[in-house]
């Protein structure tokens, strides 16, 4: 019997994990718009370094819904957040903050193996009841078909 020779873990292995997992979605719960702008705008060290003017205007929401999705974070241990001068750092936690620290090929991050795996991933987060997530989904998907487009030219 042939073993499955699997790749290296992309940042969506990571979020099907956790979306998998009922303990890390009760977690996020609302939050969901707060916590996937920090794992796409991330460093490799876990932060997103910002303010609430800068995610007023990419969330499309105000500064006191993105306070309590941030507050909601902090209190699960989803993340930690510092003040500072200008802004503050939201650092997300382990198990959170494996799609920012995972193996993975710039290729396979580009392309997001955008076929079955991310097909599945999507239809899991638009059966989700938060309509805060469409913004994001929309902006990925438009990514992912941009660059498909421009490996197949």
């Amino acid at each position: 019997m042939e073993e499955t020779v699997k790749g290296p873990e992309t940042r969506w292995d990571a979020l099907q994990e956790i979306i998998d997992t009922s303990e890390c979605r009760e977690a996020i719960a609302h939050a969901w718009p707060l916590y996937f702008h920090a794992i796409f705008h991330g460093d490799q060290d876990n932060r997103l370094v910002t303010s609430y003017p800068e995610l007023e205007g990419k969330l499309k929401v105000g500064a006191s819904t993105i306070k309590t999705w941030k507050q909601r974070l902090i209190e699960k241990r989803v993340a930690t957040s510092t003040q500072g001068n200008h802004g503050w750092t939201l650092k997300l936690l382990a198990p959170y903050d494996t799609p920012l620290t995972c193996l993975k090929t710039d290729y396979t991050e580009i392309v997001l193996r955008s076929d079955d795996s991310t097909k599945k991933l999507m239809k899991k987060m638009f059966s989700s009841d938060s309509l805060s997530l469409l913004p994001l989904i929309a902006e990925l998907a438009h990514k992912v078909e941009t660059l498909e487009r421009k490996k197949a030219a």
